[in-house]
């Protein structure tokens, strides 16, 4: 692990509010006709099914503790 100081500290700072509109994130929309299409949409359902496999391996015990956060 890394003990640089200044090094850890730019990865704990926030980053900054410029007042940016929330539509500046539209350019991350994937367009229609994009060829990445089908493989990026099932990402998030590859991710989903891990979540849910990972959940069912951990022990009751830490399911109750994390359920009270």
């Amino acid at each position: 692990m890394n003990k640089n100081k200044a090094d850890s500290n730019a990865d704990i700072n926030a980053a900054a509010d410029r007042n940016e509109a929330i539509s500046m994130i539209e350019p991350m929309l994937i367009a229609a006709d994009s060829r990445f299409r089908n493989e990026l949409n099932d990402l998030p359902v590859d991710l989903a099914a891990r979540a849910a496999g990972f959940r069912r391996s951990l022990p009751e015990g830490i399911l109750q503790s994390l359920a009270d956060w």
